[in-house]
Parts: structure tokens; sequence; C-alpha cells
């Protein structure tokens, strides 16, 4: 996965992709061929990804919705 390194992105997606500025095209593009080019960095990439997406269920959205709500009623 290649990312923007802006706005939520690094915290979402962790160490699963590789960051670049959203304005340097040279940087997008040499990351790309990167990831597209090395097997194993895919596949790295590919395993850390699905790891990160376990953090994020609607259990744990529905988790930090309910401790924000107790947290403004104290």
């Amino acid at each position: 996965m290649v990312a923007s390194n802006n706005s939520s992105l690094p915290e979402v997606l962790g160490t699963a992709a590789l960051f670049v500025d959203a304005h340097d095209t040279a940087s997008i593009a040499q990351a790309m061929v990167r990831v597209l080019s090395d097997k194993s960095l895919c596949d790295r990439l590919s395993q850390l990804g699905r790891a990160q997406a376990t953090r994020f269920t609607w259990q744990a959205a529905a988790e930090q919705l309910m401790a924000a709500y107790q947290m403004t009623m104290n």
C-alpha cells in the first residue's frame, strides 16, 4: 500500500504502508514501483495491513463512543 503521509492515514495504516508526500509525484511513483516490483515488501505490507485492520471493528468503535459519552456525563 502506498498512502499519503497527511491527515489520519498514518494513524490508520500504521506500518502497513509506504507513506509519501501527496504533492510529490516522483515519490508517489517511486513508492508504487517499489511495492509492485518487490514481492517480499508487497507481501509484508499485505500481512501488516490485515493485522492493522483488526484494530478497527464496529465493536471497538462502539466501545470508544460509549467511553466518550461517559466522559461527558462525569
